[in-house]
């Protein structure tokens, strides 16, 4: 074999053998939560074990179990650790992961999660008393 193929073979395996490690711990230690707000839901998690080189986040969301993943619930990786998903609807249940975002390199996903928002529900006697008020006026 080329002396030199050789060389460039066992730099790229040495690169490789360097990178592999630092992303399966990355997927170990980012811990995602998620906890309902009024017709939203707060995302929140730690920060990615390796931050040199860390762009931020993309959170992946979807209406199916076990597939938070694909296009990221928004155009732009986030700089925080906190995400609040305002696109919801009632009565659906949303499934979401983080990806930490390096460059043009997207890292290993956190845990998945899932919620639903809160709705509040105009009480009965509020809506009586406006149905009411309504119905006097004619």
């Amino acid at each position: 074999m080329n002396k030199r193929f050789v060389s460039i073979l066992l730099a790229l395996m040495l690169t490789l053998a360097m990178a592999l490690p630092a992303m399966a711990d990355e997927a170990s230690t980012i811990t995602l939560q998620a906890t309902p707000g009024t017709e939203c839901i707060n995302l929140s998690w730690t920060p990615a074990p390796e931050t040199s080189g860390l762009s931020g986040y993309y959170v992946y969301r979807s209406t199916q179990p076990g597939s938070a993943s694909g296009t990221p619930a928004h155009d732009f990786w986030l700089t925080t650790t906190t995400f609040t998903d305002r696109n919801v609807e009632k009565g659906v249940i949303y499934y979401y992961t983080v990806r930490p975002v390096y460059g043009t390199t997207i890292g290993s996903p956190s845990n998945g999660v899932l919620q639903w928002p809160v709705f509040q529900e105009i009480p009965l006697v509020v809506f009586s008393y406006l149905w009411y008020s309504l119905v006097q006026l004619y």
